[in-house]
């Protein structure tokens, strides 16, 4: 009982630092915004505020999905992550397609839906990660085995890489591949594979 009961204190104590983490980095974005943007707002638009109020509306947009996905236990998410990747995989083909996908500054990662741009790459950086780490916990005992161990957890993730390249997006490319990389090493997959794929990559 008493290393369960220091288990959920220390829980508490990393999810209260987390939430902490998040808050501070988000109040400092939005100090960030309003600095660089006043000015420009006030003359482009007439309202020093415009860009900081859309900033701060997303936010609060942003910490409402967090709370809605904190409810939600890990297990449920592993059980979706298959299903949340194929829908991801056919979010970045859409894309692509003229008239659905919107390019901006040459590049395509946005789906126009009338009333606003939604970026695939960022979902798709969320479900990569949660769908690595369900294949990892799946096959924790095999490991080791080249084909469970790392062909298994990037087998849908190179259609997402191959997808995300050609919008042109090589920073969520190098993101998701950075995470998934770092997932793999803790996780116990034999470094030989891990940095023989790295070099090849």
């Amino acid at each position: 009982k008493y290393f369960t009961d220091l288990l959920t204190a220390n829980q508490a104590s990393g999810d209260r630092f987390l939430l902490f983490t998040v808050l501070a980095m988000v109040l400092f974005g939005l100090l960030m915004v309003y600095s660089a943007s006043f000015i420009f707002s006030e003359e482009r638009t007439g309202d020093g505020f415009a860009f900081i109020r859309k900033q701060f509306m997303y936010a609060c947009l942003g910490f409402g999905a967090m709370w809605v996905s904190s409810r939600i236990p890990h297990q449920r998410w592993y059980q979706w992550a298959p299903t949340a990747i194929l829908c991801v995989i056919g979010m970045l083909l859409l894309v692509l397609i003229p008239g659905v996908g919107a390019r901006v500054g040459g590049a395509q990662r946005w789906i126009n839906l009338g009333f606003a741009r939604f970026q695939p790459a960022e979902l798709a950086k969320l479900i990569g990660v949660i769908f690595v780490a369900r294949q990892l916990v799946r096959h924790q005992k095999d490991l080791l085995d080249f084909k469970r161990g790392v062909i298994a957890p990037i087998t849908f993730l190179i259609p997402v890489w191959v997808l995300l390249l050609l919008q042109p997006d090589f920073g969520s490319t190098a993101l998701l591949a950075g995470t998934t990389f770092i997932l793999m090493f803790i996780a116990g997959v034999r470094p030989l594979f891990l940095f023989g794929g790295l070099f090849g990559g």
